[in-house]
């Protein structure tokens, strides 16, 4: 799987791809032998003249999700605010406010339905990041190492935060969860349980699942609750 640039005609390939057609960022699949693209499609602003994002993190979960981030690297003659991004109803940000912009992206299993899109970022500020510095984790959640050059970049409560203005630039470390579908169970006896035992009586099991908040226990009737 690739994620990159393109300043031509990007070829689509597969049937009813979600996508945005005469746009400058693609995305790739190639078969397990790299001997064939399996998919792929275009999405941005609808404009080849114009490079919208900076790629910095690409992940596909375990039900194969894809999860992407860039950012709108206002440096270059064809950079600049990145207007006419796709984004979804919920999104943290629905545009954005200044030509240093974070982008995150979310997109089917089936490349079919975009999931979420948002932008990111402060007001006004030349927010920017390093590619070597963003990381997806398993669930979704994006971590990234930005420099936030403006006094309103977004900060959770209680947050440790400052800011030196336009003409110098803090470090931010942010995370940002776009909540991925893949579940892995993992079901044992809790820890003293051999498992073994007469009727009635109590089997307690407990819930090592990724994505999963839950520990059950099941009772001889059947009743669940909660480690």
């Amino acid at each position: 799987m690739v994620f990159g640039q393109t300043n031509g005609q990007w070829p689509w390939i597969g049937d009813s791809l979600w996508g945005v057609a005469n746009s400058t960022m693609f995305l790739q699949e190639f078969s397990p032998d790299l001997s064939r693209v399996t998919r792929s499609t275009t999405f941005g602003d609808g404009r080849l003249n114009r490079t919208d994002l900076s790629p910095t993190a690409l992940m596909i979960s375990d039900c194969g999700d894809i999860f992407l981030s860039g950012w709108s690297a206002m440096f270059g003659p064809s950079m600049g605010t990145p207007t006419g991004l796709p984004v979804t109803d919920d999104a943290f940000l629905t545009s954005p406010q200044d030509s240093g912009e974070f982008y995150f992206m979310r997109l089917s299993s089936s490349w079919k339905k975009l999931e979420y899109a948002t932008f990111f970022g402060d007001r006004n500020a030349w927010d920017h990041v390093d590619g070597g510095s963003s990381r997806f984790r398993r669930d979704g959640s994006i971590f990234q190492a930005v420099c936030a050059c403006g006094p309103s970049f977004p900060t959770t409560a209680n947050a440790y935060a400052g800011s030196s203005g336009l003409l110098g630039c803090n470090m931010v470390v942010l995370r940002f969860d776009m909540e991925a579908d893949t579940i892995i169970s993992r079901v044992a006896l809790a820890p003293g349980y051999s498992g073994v035992g007469c009727v009635p009586t109590d089997i307690k099991f407990k819930d090592s699942s990724f994505n999963s908040d839950l520990s059950l226990v099941i009772d001889p009737q059947g009743n669940v609750d909660t480690l």
